[in-house]
């Protein structure tokens, strides 16, 4: 995990959203 993810909340749950969303690309 990167600084700047744990200082922003908002920038965190921005990437665990693109996280899910490669997920769900890597299943298609």
């Amino acid at each position: 995990m990167k600084l700047p993810s744990i200082l922003n909340p908002t920038a965190q749950n921005k990437n665990l959203q693109e996280t899910k969303i490669n997920h769900v690309e890597s299943y298609i």
